[in-house]
């Protein structure tokens, strides 16, 4: 949960759609 966290924090611009899509859906629906 920590790495989808980080995701929350840091905008879209440093996190690609690339970042979310290698950690998986989790990180989609978070974000």
């Amino acid at each position: 949960v920590t790495i989808t966290t980080r995701i929350k924090d840091m905008p879209d611009r440093e996190r690609p759609r690339e970042r979310l899509l290698a950690l998986g859906p989790d990180a989609l629906t978070d974000a």
